[in-house]
């Protein structure tokens, strides 16, 4: 499924509930590799008529991918300069121009981690925060074999190896906080019915 069908079925939805742009004007722009972004000033009129201003942040979609190594996972730990420490989460990365989302998470998986996978299937689509236009594809990689990491030079990452025990444990007391991990996870979970 590409980034294009996602995101025009979705407004094509809301235009039938009756909420629409009408106008959009660039106030902001960021664009250095990571993380590249504009923020937006926009006016839309929502289904009861009435006009109201938003401000929309646009940046790249992305992916995320749990990796399964027999019965353990592979995630990742690294700095998070927003946040001033450490976060464990999954292998993830934007989706460059023109990239189809699969493409990208075997990038993502390969760079991040050194190990590329046989098997891939696509188990969640969501919309990460409501006020930005990203669409984050998650999926799941199994069948890994061993590559060479190749990190952008601003990721120093560390590459762990759990079991889904210690996931979830980690989810519950708040050692993996970052949203779309917890998100990823909850896909895979319904995904194998645990």
């Amino acid at each position: 499924m590409s980034n294009k069908f996602v995101k025009e079925d979705l407004e094509n939805q809301s235009k039938k509930k009756g909420s629409y742009m009408i106008d959009q004007q660039e106030s902001y722009s960021n664009d250095r590799k990571y993380p590249p972004f504009k923020i937006y000033h926009e006016q839309h009129i929502l289904e009861n008529k009435d006009q109201f201003e938003f401000l929309t942040v646009k940046a790249s979609n992305w992916v995320q991918i749990i990796a399964k190594n027999n019965d353990e996972f592979i995630l990742i730990e690294q700095y998070r300069p927003a946040w001033r420490h450490y976060s464990i989460e999954f292998p993830a990365g934007k989706i460059d121009s023109e990239e189809e989302p699969l493409a990208a998470a075997k990038r993502e998986l390969a760079e991040e981690t050194g190990f590329k996978a046989k098997k891939w299937s696509l188990i969640g689509i969501s919309r990460p925060v409501t006020w930005t236009t990203q669409i984050a594809y998650t999926f799941l990689a199994e069948e890994l074999e061993i590559t060479q990491a190749q990190p952008d030079p601003e990721e120093i990452i560390n590459v762990i190896n759990l079991s889904k025990e210690q996931i979830s444990a980690m989810i519950l007391s708040g050692e993996i906080i970052e949203n779309p991990s917890v998100s990823a996870w909850m896909f895979y979970r319904l995904h194998y019915n645990l």
